[in-house]
């Protein structure tokens, strides 16, 4: 084990992944960010292909050598790290030979960012979506976070997906006019809901991401009352609250503190996030929100930070 204390924390998420180099007081040396790497969607020799360069750019951010690395923390969209070590392995060990590595899976890093240590609860809507908590005795949950094809209810992808549902229903008149179908086919740059199916089966164009990032009209026009879009929110809500009953129930507790991650949680302005809070105060009143103290990249670094800490103490 190095004499150093820096290590990198790594968040893999669906849409961007960020690599952070920072010291034992979570001073920030250098950072990167890079493409989406959950290797679900887009396949392991790119998720290879992202750490790689965004290590090296962390690294030339921070002026340091791989040499100078103690540990890395990396928490991986789509590939929980205790399921896919050996491949985390041969991708990580030969850009940092010695450095110890703390393998997790996204939504571990967001809530011990979010809550500095491994305690409490995290519900995460972003690009996917999933809740993740740890019990007194260090016991884990997940529950959600499966991808988007079988899971990640009530995150970005789910909320586009029924916006363009919502958006072809009305077109084949089986459901009411909408908003939605001038707000995404304009965000889209697509004449017509025909073009639309034309973009969304062209492999080379999709990407889970791609209809993530029509999460925040489909929020907006549900603000603004569009009633087709706000049964959707109202579905996303739903789907969120029955995570965070599911993880308490798992864990045998009656309360314990929540944070939320992603942006369709956290941004500011965001109605999803209004509708969720007020939901949690009615079903589950018992339960406190708390503010994340660091992101999920920071996360990753403080798993990595406890891993030098446990061989210095060996």
């Amino acid at each position: 084990m190095k004499n150093t204390a820096l290590v990198i924390g790594i968040d893999g998420g669906g849409t961007h992944t960020r690599a952070a180099v920072v010291d034992a007081a979570l001073r920030l040396y250098g950072q990167a960010k890079g493409p989406g790497g959950n290797p679900s969607a887009v396949g392991w020799e790119t998720t290879a292909q992202v750490l790689q360069e965004v290590i090296r750019a962390a690294l030339n951010s921070a002026g340091i050598s791989a040499g100078d690395v103690a540990a890395l923390g990396i928490g991986l969209a789509g590939a929980p790290g205790n399921r896919h070590a050996e491949r985390l392995r041969a991708v990580l060990e030969p850009l940092l030979p010695g450095a110890a590595l703390a393998l997790s899976s996204d939504l571990e890093i967001a809530l011990v960012g979010a809550h500095g240590g491994r305690q409490g609860m995290l519900l995460e809507a972003g690009t996917g979506s999933g809740a993740w908590g740890i019990g007194p005795s260090g016991q884990t949950v997940r529950v959600g976070g499966w991808g988007y094809l079988i899971g990640d209810e009530g995150s970005g992808y789910a909320i586009g997906s029924a916006g363009l549902r919502a958006v072809m229903h009305a077109y084949d008149g089986r459901g009411p006019a909408t908003r939605l179908t001038q707000d995404l086919l304009a965000a889209l740059d697509l004449p017509d809901p025909e073009a639309l199916i034309r973009w969304l089966y062209r492999g080379e164009t999709f990407q889970p991401g791609s209809l993530a990032a029509l999460a925040p009209l489909v929020c907006n026009a549900a603000r603004d009352g569009d009633a087709a879009a706000r049964r959707i929110v109202a579905q996303a809500t739903e789907d969120l609250v029955l995570q965070v009953e599911a993880t308490l129930r798992a864990l045998g507790q009656e309360s314990a503190p929540l944070a939320l991650a992603g942006s369709l949680l956290t941004a500011p302005d965001s109605f999803l996030a209004e509708q969720f809070a007020a939901a949690l105060a009615r079903r589950l009143p018992q339960i406190p929100l708390v503010n994340a103290q660091h992101p999920p990249v920071i996360g990753a670094a403080l798993l990595a930070l406890a891993l030098v800490q446990h061989y210095a103490g060996a």
